[in-house]
């Protein structure tokens, strides 16, 4: 190991996306959570997206579409900042209404 890469340090974030929800309007609504890994903790960021076309009832196809709109925007935002994907991980949900998915990233300290 070069004696630079052993003063390399990394800061690391989790994305989690869970399937979208109708909110009260009727409308879908995308959500990843990202918690940034600090000394102090989690310090926590919200990416929404929200479709434009109302619905009367729950449709799971249209809400992983909305899901999936949720996670790219997620990943750009992280991707433009530097962020690297290093790990996925997906979770049962305990209310039947799929997985939720942990997206593992890293980058060089600033």
């Amino acid at each position: 190991m070069l004696a630079q890469e052993a003063n390399v340090r990394w800061e690391y974030c989790v994305a989690e996306s869970q399937l979208a929800n109708l909110n009260a309007d009727g409308f879908y609504e995308g959500k990843v959570r990202i918690c940034h890994a600090t000394a102090q903790g989690c310090r926590e960021e919200l990416v929404t997206i929200a479709d434009q076309i109302r619905y009367e009832r729950f449709d799971q196809y249209m809400a992983a579409a909305v899901d999936q709109r949720a996670v790219a925007k997620a990943l750009a935002l992280l991707g433009k900042e530097g962020w690297e994907l290093v790990s996925v991980e997906l979770r049962s949900r305990d209310d039947f209404r799929g997985q939720s998915r942990l997206l593992y990233f890293k980058r060089r300290a600033r």
